[in-house]
């Protein structure tokens, strides 16, 4: 017989069968909870695919259907985008390319019902008509209906979206022309949308008189995201608009509601084993939360110094082996792990006095969480579904092992009075070399052959990391194991990422495939489990 709630937790905590079980159990109910959901809404699209294009563009349609008013720009993006990826659609479906013919027998486009969508975000026949005949220019490539459309674009008071589709139609004959078809458009009708595309547009063909064009007007450019006012304040040369747009920067205040909780939840796991792993004391579940909102802060000089690097040093991602590898490193890396540090130096005042055991290990791991927690809101809203369980495996205990060694070592630097300094220089160096290879491994050129030297990385830090905790921390008599934590948490957020998935986009192909994504993930769990195990 157990006695008390924290012997019970205690031993329940460290049964491992009854976590595996328990951990099963959560993951599989929010499946099928999932699964359910999905079966039961009525509007889920009868062809279906894993393809990553063709499961945006059911998403979008799916958003365009339930929408409450009219969005005309959002649906001619849409039609763009379907009929130019036509004949990729309808083979990944298996169904037939759709054509103009068809199109007119059954008003669909790749088995998706388009011409209620017509009718519904649109009241005047005209633009229903334009909208039409765009479809039959794009699928027949007639060029008589693209010059009605062009001839209907160059009209004093042309109709909504009839500059956009000219916009659309010369994208690849003639950049410049596209361009100001879309600033047309956003200043004929202004939407997020097109202004948004069209500052993008001027962003990538480096158009400076059309970014300062936007720049100068307020209703426009103070509606703009903050990360693209800064890349074209930055374009620009101008400091006043780069630093306007940092202090406009609301981190992750901004992020949708769904990808804030899975990241917020991701983070606290992390949170919680960290507390549980490292720190002793009345205030520990508590301080925490201030390094932790200085590592959200240290985003921040990470923008400045990426446009300082990029546009004043001329440092590029997509530039040929070995400059990619030199800007993951000395670019991404120097810059990222600098700014970490310096907001945990912050701390370094209080550690020198009241020298906490493994203070300053867990204070940069926290600092290093927090940063990853901002990181992660970004690549939550370009990644697909399995990205949040896969960086909360990797890119969040990375950012926190790799702030927490080199902010250790910044420690030892001043408690010896920069008699360490070489191991200090050598320590922060390894830990730049180390992010910029792991960021390496995972880049886009050699994702398929370097992604096992990202994971020999990211083991080869969380070991040395864990060991440096296991050193400078001082055992304890835990209530609540870090393990069973770390199990039950990643199967709480695969039971998260499962029903976001229902109710954001209903379809069953996705969800299977996010769980597939989660369950390839299971060895780096399992590694992680072992270590963290009593």
């Amino acid at each position: 017989m157990i006695h008390g709630w924290r012997s019970q937790i205690h031993y329940w905590s460290r049964n491992s069968g009854f976590l595996k079980r328990l951990a099963l159990a959560i993951a599989t109910a929010g499946f099928l909870l999932s699964l359910l959901i999905i079966v039961l809404t009525p509007d889920a699209s009868q062809f279906t695919s894993t393809d990553p294009l063709e499961q945006k563009l059911r998403t979008e349609w799916q958003v365009l259907n339930r929408a409450d008013k009219p969005t005309p720009h959002e649906l001619v993006r849409w039609l763009h985008h379907a009929t130019d990826n036509i004949h990729h659609l309808c083979s990944v479906l298996g169904i037939k390319t759709t054509t103009w013919d068809d199109y007119k027998t059954d008003g669909r486009l790749a088995g998706h019902e388009v011409r209620p969508l017509l009718e519904k975000h649109s009241a005047d026949p005209a633009v229903v008509l334009l909208w039409e005949n765009y479809i039959q220019a794009s699928l027949n490539r007639d060029v008589e209906t693209s010059r009605w459309l062009s001839e209907q674009a160059a009209l004093p008071a042309p109709l909504i979206t009839a500059p956009l589709i000219e916009s659309f139609q010369l994208a690849e004959l003639s950049p410049s022309r596209s361009l100001a078809a879309l600033m047309r458009e956003a200043t004929l009708f202004p939407s997020p949308l097109v202004r948004e595309a069209a500052l993008h547009t001027a962003l990538v063909q480096k158009d400076l008189p059309a970014m300062r064009l936007i720049a100068d007007q307020p209703d426009w450019w103070s509606t703009m995201p903050a990360q693209l006012r800064r890349a074209a304040a930055s374009e620009l040369g101008d400091f006043r608009l780069q630093l306007q747009s940092m202090l406009a920067y609301r981190f992750i205040l901004e992020a949708p509601g769904g990808t804030l909780a899975v990241a917020l939840l991701a983070a606290a796991i992390w949170y919680v084993i960290l507390v549980l792993h490292g720190l002793r004391g009345t205030w520990r579940w508590v301080f925490p939360l201030l390094p932790l909102l200085a590592g959200i802060f240290s985003v921040w000089p990470v923008f400045f110094i990426s446009s300082w690097q990029e546009f004043t040093l001329g440092m590029k991602e997509d530039g040929p082996f070995p400059q990619d590898l030199w800007y993951q490193i000395g670019g991404v890396g120097m810059r990222e792990e600098l700014c970490k540090l310096l907001f945990a130096s912050l701390f370094m005042p209080w550690l020198l006095i009241k020298r906490p055991a493994g203070g300053a290990l867990m204070i940069g791991a926290f600092v290093g969480l927090g940063f990853a927690l901002e990181e992660n809101i970004g690549y939550y809203l370009r990644g697909d579904d399995g990205v949040p369980l896969t960086r909360f495996f990797t890119a969040n205990f990375f950012h926190a092992a790799l702030t927490g060694i080199s902010t250790h070592a910044f420690y030892q630097l001043w408690r010896s009075r920069f008699g360490t300094a070489d191991r200090f220089i050598i320590t922060f160096l390894g830990v730049v070399v180390a992010h910029g290879a792991y960021n390496f491994g995972y880049s886009d050129r050699f994702a398929d052959t370097n992604a096992y030297l990202s994971i020999i990385i990211l083991a080869f830090v969380a070991w040395h990391f864990l060991d440096l905790v296991d050193q400078e921390c001082p055992p304890g008599r835990q209530w609540l194991s870090p393990a069973a934590v770390f199990l039950v948490g990643t199967a709480s957020l695969m039971a998260v990422i499962f029903l976001s998935i229902a109710i954001r986009t209903p379809d069953r192909h996705i969800l299977v495939l996010a769980a597939t994504q989660c369950i390839s993930m299971f060895p780096i769990a399992f590694i992680y489990w072992r270590r963290l195990s009593p």
